[in-house]
């Protein structure tokens, strides 16, 4: 069972604290989700405390993972690894202290809330700060769960030998292992799984056998469906008649008494709700209103798509009578509506609110009638002061009540703007391989528009616009008279890309336009966009004029490539949208806006997305002159003294990158400053270097122990069999371990395999880059003897 967080974490910074009021964390959840990696923390922290709490029904939800569907805009899998991780940074105290303190990412939390306990938690955070994310984990994928971490050098280990239970339980058999579930967590004070209940269940049977103080066995009664209904003073069933409750008077709660004790109050009125109902009339007649037919409730289900109407949770589905059977509603399929346990049990406490005169009609608002997905995280829960549940105000006065409209599919516009789709956009969804969008119907959010692209990056000034690059003068020139070129035409930038090696400044150069024409900059990351819904969202929320910055273009899905070829084409998008049973198209406008693409891999781009830009800029790797300049001013702008000598030194083996050189000069910053020096010089930069593990030819570990293993054999070593030896994937080797050595001409390809320069001159062949190895064969005919 959830367990309310009883103390505060340490995490002075985001200050969370237990026991606030609903509203408060609501309001704290919505400002957590605009966050960074705090903002994970907590969202995890305030999910965990809600769903201890249940305060997700203070705002009509049925459940955790539905608030944080509707209102935060956080799927149910990561609302579930949220609420894993929360509960699990409560028992590991030092880890949460680290990510709080900035020593670890939350990726390591993620990782070491698989695996570590509070007994190893020690030994599992000294690994964490001494491995990257990725080496974290493997060794946790090597590692039992909740054990310590292997030891160095154990890589293999013995499995764990496990065998998988399955078992598909009926409505009954559930009830009784939740039940079984609740005790036995109860018990051990902790939450516990099927695994623990197992086990539990098997250590009782087998420590026990007949005694033969009982000669055979008597059957009794142990059906869980003897039920006892009490409504208030009105008798089984809640109804009025001879005895009954008073005009006026407030009903009682519903009380369902079983052999286990009381059922809770959800489950007791859904009984209710489902089941036969004996109504006392004046004078003794007794009319009997028999419970939903089973065919019936099918037939209600399926029309509703076996979701609940309101959370679309597919489990513990009942049909609710719209209008109360108590207030009259009969049973029929045009009085029901499908409900999951929870949210039934929201209704009749007054907490989720049905309105509408039909089925068809029907939406759901909280207990002061706003829609579920209509208000803004930290929103006030409360109704205000003087207006009952009932919207009468004080004295009687009657408080109009605003119902806002209901959007189904056939009223959305067959041509909408991009200002409407952001007010829309929660409504649609992917329909993943299928293609198109799925609708779901709701109201509008209220959006503040002219902060559409309050997701992208404030323009700088456009004097400060390409500051801090260095190297790339002509190309800043040549991009600076094309922004005043397209300016004086009255045209919009062109589209533009930028390729070549990672870390050459593509980024930068991004930015820089953007500060250009003075336009706000939205930046997204190719390889994130997998959504088809979220990806039109996003060229919704670009500007007029505005630049889309998309990193790694060449990782963009064929179908979102597709979606934006349109765009910049035709500034619109022509979506096929369904709600399940009926499809129809819908023609967006959109702004029009300069998309800046940067990619490693030119070549994977689709030839009709490639043909879309019209300025292309290739970049190239830095010389060390240029680099050695980067070096200096970026010492100097840390305050750091540091000598030309030094500055070559870390340039020289850069790999002709500044992102290269600018994460060397930090390394050697830091082993100064653990040295006390004064001045960053040659000598000190050189040492860094060393310690780094780089050789005096610049070499690093990885390829001083290529070039060694090529040297030391006296044949063309193929790529496979390099990649075996090395540890390394032959990906690796080509992508970030060979450029460098052939560049240098430490290393050349042959039809064989690679070998190392050397072995090419002792052989005798040309040096020439473009000289490869060839063998002669030499056949002599001789006269056949006789």
């Amino acid at each position: 069972m959830s367990q309310t967080p009883a103390t505060e974490p340490t995490c002075v910074a985001t200050d969370m604290r237990p026991g606030l009021r609903a509203e408060e964390v609501v309001r704290r959840l919505g400002r957590a989700g605009r966050q960074e990696e705090t903002g994970q923390r907590v969202l995890a922290y305030y999910l965990v405390e809600m769903d201890a709490r249940r305060l997700y029904q203070c705002t009509g939800h049925g459940s955790t993972a539905h608030f944080a569907e509707v209102r935060l805009g956080i799927d149910r899998r990561r609302t579930a690894e949220l609420l894993r991780v929360g509960r699990k940074l409560l028992e590991l105290v030092e880890i949460d202290r680290a990510f709080c303190a900035g020593r670890i990412g939350w990726g390591k939390v993620l990782v070491l809330a698989r695996v570590a306990s509070p007994p190893h938690e020690a030994a599992w955070l000294e690994r964490a700060l001494a491995l990257d994310c990725r080496q974290l984990a493997a060794l946790a994928r090597r590692s039992r769960e909740g054990g310590p971490p292997r030891k160095a050098g154990d890589g293999k280990g013995l499995p764990e030998i496990r065998f998988p239970v399955t078992a598909s339980l009926g409505v009954l058999a559930h009830a009784k292992l939740d039940r079984v579930q609740a005790k036995l967590a109860a018990e051990l004070d902790q939450a516990v799984g099927i695994t623990e209940i197992l086990e539990t269940l098997m250590d009782d049977f087998l420590a026990s056998e007949p005694d033969g103080s009982v000669p055979g066995r008597q059957r009794i009664d142990g059906s869980l469906y003897r039920v006892v209904l009490t409504g208030g003073s009105g008798g089984p069933g809640g109804h009025g008649g001879p005895g009954g409750q008073a005009e006026g008077q407030a009903e009682e709660p519903l009380l369902a008494e079983t052999e286990d004790g009381p059922l809770p109050v959800e489950e007791a009125e859904a009984v209710r709700c489902d089941a036969e109902t004996l109504r006392v009339e004046a004078g003794g007649h007794i009319e009997l209103d028999v419970k939903t037919p089973p065919a019936l409730r099918r037939k209600v289900l399926t029309r509703d798509g076996v979701r609940c109407r309101s959370c679309r949770a597919r489990h513990n589905l009942t049909a609710h009578h719209m209008e109360f059977r108590r207030k009259g509603g009969r049973t029929s399929a045009e009085n029901l509506i499908t409900l999951c346990l929870r949210c039934h049990g929201l209704v009749h406490d007054g907490l989720l609110l049905l309105e509408g005169e039909t089925v068809a009609e029907a939406r759901f608002v909280d207990a002061v009638h706003r829609p579920l997905e209509g208000v803004e995280p930290g929103e006030a829960i409360e109704p205000p002061v003087g207006v009952g549940p009932a919207g009468s105000g004080v004295g009687g006065e009657v408080v109009p009540e605003v119902v806002p409209e209901v959007v189904t599919l056939e009223r959305v516009p067959e041509v909408v703007d991009a200002a409407w789709w952001r007010r829309h956009a929660h409504l649609f969804r992917d329909r993943g391989e299928s293609g198109g969008l799925r609708f779901e119907a709701g109201v509008a959010l209220e959006v503040v528009e002219g902060a559409a692209g309050a997701a992208g990056a404030a323009p700088a000034p456009a004097a400060e616009s390409f500051a801090g690059l260095v190297g790339q003068d002509e190309r800043v020139q040549r991009l600076r008279a094309v922004a005043e070129g397209a300016r004086a035409r009255g045209r919009s930038f062109p589209h533009t890309l930028f390729t070549g090696p990672a870390g050459t400044g593509k980024t930068r150069l991004a930015r820089g336009i953007a500060a250009c024409l003075g336009r706000r900059l939205t930046e997204v990351s190719a390889p994130l966009a997998t959504d088809r819904a979220t990806w039109v969202r996003l060229l919704a929320s670009v500007e007029e004029g505005g630049v889309l910055f998309l990193d790694e273009a060449h990782a963009l899905p064929r179908p979102l490539v597709e979606v934006l070829l349109q765009a910049l084409s035709e500034a619109r998008l022509t979506l096929t949208v369904s709600d399940g049973v009926r499809a129809r198209t819908v023609t967006l406008s959109l702004s029009r806006f300069t998309l800046v693409a940067a990619t490693t891999e030119e070549g994977a781009l689709p030839a009709a997305f490639r043909s879309r830009f019209g300025l292309r800029e290739p970049l190239v790797h830095y010389g060390p002159e240029t680099l050695a300049l980067l070096v200096l001013e970026a010492a100097a702008a840390q305050g750091a003294e540091t000598t030309a000598e030094a500055a070559r030194c870390l340039a020289d083996v850069a790999r002709g990158t500044p992102r290269e050189a600018l994460r060397l000069l930090d390394r050697a910053l830091d082993d100064m400053a653990a040295h006390g020096a004064a001045r960053l010089d040659a000598e000190g930069a050189g040492g860094a270097l060393a310690r780094l593990g780089y050789d005096s030819s610049g070499l690093d570990p990885t390829e001083q122990r290529y070039v060694a293993l090529l040297r030391e054999s006296h044949a063309p070593v193929p790529l496979s069999r390099l990649a075996r030896i090395l540890g390394a994937s032959p990906n690796t080797l080509v992508e970030h371990v060979e450029p460098h050595l052939f560049e240098r001409g430490l290393v050349r390809m042959t039809l064989a395999g690679r070998v190392a320069s050397p072995f090419l001159r002792r052989r005798g062949a040309p040096s020439g880059p473009a000289d490869l190895p060839h063998t002669r064969c030499v056949v002599e005919i001789a006269p056949r003897s006789s």
